[in-house]
């Protein structure tokens, strides 16, 4: 925690984000148990429906390392003796462009998670523009056209 505190983390925040996560995540209700429900959908899927490899695709700057952080816990804890789901991190918009293609037309072995955020605390307008292609972003902000993109 100390090095977060050295960056400017809001300590509290993380904490309210922990007690939010471990409320969905502890129960053995699996109705109620969110990261339960994920590691059967991703089993189900890679064993059952052929799809080894799972793309998350994260949409927002406050948590574009999810999919990297992702991708290593998965990684190390199920890549084991011959087994394994091979986790993809992806980054929309910027992979959204540049690998939609392959996921939309290439080979259907993949699962799929997006993730967005409800809001930004950083969230900015698009400027007004003199040329005419562009006029319809006028006074958009940008989380809603990351939304859209997302969407």
């Amino acid at each position: 925690m100390l090095p977060l505190a050295f960056v400017g983390i809001d300590l509290k925040e993380v904490f309210h984000g922990y007690q939010i996560s471990q409320s969905c995540c502890i129960s053995s209700d699996i109705d109620q148990n969110r990261a339960l429900q994920l590691a059967i959908y991703q089993y189900y899927l890679a064993q059952e429906k052929h799809l080894p490899m799972t793309v998350m695709m994260t949409y927002g700057t406050e948590i574009s390392a999810l999919g990297d952080w992702y991708a290593q816990l998965l990684g190390e804890s199920i890549g084991k003796e011959g087994y394994g789901i091979t986790p993809i991190p992806a980054t929309g918009t910027t992979d959204q462009h540049s690998q939609l293609q392959l996921y939309q037309q290439g080979p259907d072995d993949k699962s799929y998670i997006f993730i967005g955020v409800d809001e930004s605390k950083k969230d900015i307008q698009f400027d007004s523009t003199d040329n005419e292609n562009w006029k319809y972003l006028e006074n958009v902000c940008f989380h809603t056209a990351i939304t859209a993109a997302q969407k």
